[in-house]
């Protein structure tokens, strides 16, 4: 098995008089992982010969792309952050297993947007409410979405390529 990952980002802030700023940014993520995986058994003390079911070579690639606008204010007692961020997510399998038939390459592409919004009050010092609202994404890893058969002589795993991300709409309440 080996790992490649790249990570870039860059963040501009503004900050617009004494209780105003404005931040953006943008950030990408690459990475590829190569598995080999293998599994050889031994009949009648002879050469240990594969077994199909269980050995395959996986390229996998995920890139991430995404970029944020956040603007952060106050105005008396009420403070308040809204945000929207946008992201990218492309990913290549290329499944090559020992059986020729179970090869597998899928590409996935999904876009999404994220909203934020946070707001404060300060009834007194030290004393305050909050409400914060985001969506947030959930990706698959590519253990899960990378059909190759894990060996255990007790359970057998095999990865969906078909899984796709969840989302969740995140409220809290805080005093």
């Amino acid at each position: 098995s080996e790992s490649t990952t790249y990570l870039g980002k860059a963040d501009y802030e503004l900050p617009l008089g004494e209780l105003s700023k404005f931040e953006a940014g943008v950030r990408l993520d690459y990475t590829q992982n190569d598995y080999d995986y293998a599994v050889n058994e031994s009949r009648n003390n002879s050469a240990f010969l594969p077994l199909a079911d269980f050995t395959s070579k996986t390229l996998y690639a995920e890139k991430i792309g995404a970029a944020y606008g956040q603007f952060k204010s106050k105005i008396g007692d009420l403070g308040y952050q809204l945000g929207l961020r946008v992201e990218n997510t492309n990913i290549d399998i290329d499944f090559r297993s020992a059986r020729q038939d179970k090869q597998v390459q899928k590409q996935k592409e999904y876009t999404g947007l994220f909203p934020s919004a946070f707001l404060s009050y300060e009834m007194s010092k030290g004393s305050q409410f909050l409400l914060n609202y985001s969506r947030r994404i959930q990706r698959p890893r590519s253990f899960f979405l990378v059909p190759f058969n894990s060996y255990n002589t007790r359970s057998l795993f095999e990865g969906n390529p078909a899984l796709n991300p969840t989302y969740e709409n995140s409220f809290e309440f805080g005093y």
